[in-house]
């Protein structure tokens, strides 16, 4: 009915707070149906899915790519970063002389040294690391792509190759951020070629946190075979893992992974305007994520608006308030700077029943809010509901 165009959907990625799967098992750091279609996709294979990206018959010459994506989150960056190396103990030899050869003490100075050198790089890789997931952040892109470089570096020179698979992960995110799909395609692969060299099943959670990642990337370049290919991939898996222990005998990450899929999965049809189709994987998103996480948290909030957006998009407006007023108040009760924006949207369902005044009363709030919060994008989404109000009611539009 208007031409205000507020109900925008967060497509910045990975809102759901799992650990990266990648550092969890590469790098040991805690750091993205019922349907016939998905009910297809329990039968896909990664090998399938692989064959069609080329991942592993394509070698990746990724050395020092150039990184110059949607936002695929960064958490808990002051957990532990690498799980320490085992190194061998030195048995301690009993000397029959008083006195140690030159040549040995030279030696075992050595030994020393290169021992202190290590950790001298391991620390310093893992400072640069921090640095580069601050600056990511922070917006701060360019600087964050150059110290993922200098990390990428070190990393190589000390031969330690699962922090490479880490590095290459947080610089395809980065990527994808930036919107260079291409390079975040190729990073990605490589970095599932990595993990199925370390001898990582295809259906590990980190695997299939990965494709989903790619088909991601697949969705964003417009090539939808391959999108939905990987989309029904991860759902598949991790339904069947639910399906074969049960939820309660599976821990949260592997349970909010499939609820992760079937969000992005969700707004992969809304871009194909497929709104029930999204609408029922939205929900299947909130009801896991309600399970897991509780009533009352922000990601909660979050689909839920996601859901009343949708109804809105079907002119379902009874509905799309009872979803966005519930959001507001999960919102509220967990204190998510993502109120300020369910109350613009909610402005904007108003708005196109003409309904000026109610409008403009949940616009204003969401002006307020995001004032508060410091979120520029809400802020962004206020203005320009209350210009549309203001033009409507000098009767311009």
């Amino acid at each position: 009915m208007y031409s205000l165009q507020v109900l925008k959907f967060a497509m910045n990625a990975q809102r759901f707070l799992i650990r990266s799967y990648v550092a969890q098992h590469c790098v040991c750091m805690t750091l993205l149906r019922n349907t016939h279609e998905t009910m297809q996709s329990s039968k896909c294979h990664l090998a399938r899915f692989l064959d069609q990206v080329d991942c592993i018959s394509s070698p990746c010459s990724l050395q020092s790519p150039g990184m110059p994506a949607h936002s695929l989150e960064l958490r808990n960056e002051n957990s532990k970063y690498f799980s320490e190396k085992c190194r061998e103990q030195r048995s301690s030899r009993t000397c029959r002389h008083s006195y140690i050869p030159l040549f040995a003490l030279a030696l075992f100075q050595t030994k020393k040294d290169t021992e202190k050198e290590e950790k001298r790089q391991e620390s310093e890789l893992i400072m640069t690391i921090k640095r580069s997931i601050l600056a990511l952040q922070r917006g701060e892109l360019n600087k964050a792509e150059q110290l993922l470089h200098i990390s990428l570096k070190i990393a190589q020179e000390s031969q330690n190759t699962q922090a490479e698979t880490y590095i290459f992960d947080l610089m395809a995110n980065l990527a994808y951020q930036r919107e260079q799909y291409t390079k975040a395609e190729e990073l990605f692969k490589e970095v599932l070629k990595r993990m199925f060299s370390d001898g990582m099943a295809e259906d590990d959670n980190a695997v299939v946190e990965i494709s989903l990642k790619l088909a991601s990337v697949y969705a964003s370049i417009g090539d939808m075979e391959k999108a939905v290919q990987g989309f029904h991939f991860c759902i598949g898996t991790q339904e069947e893992k639910i399906k074969k222990y049960g939820e309660s005998n599976l821990d949260e990450d592997t349970l909010l992974l499939w609820a992760m899929s079937m969000d992005w999965y969700a707004r992969f049809l809304l871009s194909l305007k497929k709104y029930e189709l999204a609408k029922k994987h939205f929900l299947k998103a909130f009801e896991m994520s309600e399970r897991v996480h509780g009533p009352g948290h922000p990601q909660t909030a979050v689909l839920l608006n996601d859901i009343g957006s949708v109804c809105s998009l079907q002119k379902n407006y009874t509905d799309a308030i009872t979803y966005l007023e519930r959001a507001i108040y999960v919102a509220r009760e967990a204190q998510s700077p993502d109120i300020a924006s369910f109350y613009v949207n909610l402005g904007a369902v108003y708005l196109q029943q003409g309904m000026l005044a109610e409008a403009e009363k949940h616009c204003k709030e969401g002006l307020k809010l995001a004032k508060n919060y410091k979120n520029e994008e809400a802020l962004e989404e206020a203005k320009s509901c209350l210009e549309e109000i203001s033009s409507v009611k000098s009767g311009t539009k």
